[in-house]
């Protein structure tokens, strides 16, 4: 069998040696024409992607003076109305308590529903299934729908965050 001879080559202060060089020789290339292809693709659809959308960044630089003025007003804070500010603080503090709450107390069953050695797996994987929606479906759109459902105030959030945070505590749990 045929040996390819490499010879030895200087690079920078030192030689490289002949094993060196046949490793370096069988590496896979990184740079292949599928690779340019898939570039192509992927820089194809970001830029129509960001013709759908509507990107300008133009129009961000424009709109920066704005922006600068908008957040100026949070400076210095104005704590005249305090009062005010506490209350929503505490109602606030409220809503996060109930619904952490609430959503341990209905977590613990879905948990023991979720576990491998403790249900029938077509039970575990439905629960399962159940709390993987809980968790990836924002707070926001959950408290959108109870919005809906219960009208606006506290116990929308309320509600909201129990749901999240149960699907969250359930597979914790499990």
């Amino acid at each position: 069998m045929a040996k390819s001879v490499v010879t030895s080559q200087t690079y920078g202060n030192g030689a490289v040696s002949a094993e060196v060089m046949q490793v370096l020789a069988q590496e896979k290339k990184l740079v292949t024409p599928m690779r340019i292809v898939w570039l192509l693709v992927a820089i194809a659809v970001l830029i129509y992607a960001g013709q759908k959308s509507d990107l300008s960044f133009v129009e961000l630089v424009q709109g920066g003076g704005n922006m600068a003025e908008y957040i100026s007003r949070y400076f210095p804070p104005d704590f005249t109305d305090w009062k005010f500010y506490l209350s929503d603080i505490l109602e606030t503090i409220g809503m996060g308590i109930w619904g952490t709450l609430v959503a341990a107390i209905v977590a613990v069953p879905l948990a023991i529903l979720a576990a491998e050695n403790l249900a029938p797996v077509w039970i575990v994987f439905i629960t399962r299934r159940f709390l993987d929606a809980m968790r990836a479906i924002n707070e926001v759109v959950f408290a959108l729908i109870f919005v809906v459902a219960v009208g606006l105030g506290p116990f929308a959030g309320v509600l909201a965050l129990f749901v999240h945070t149960a699907g969250t505590l359930g597979k914790l749990f499990s």
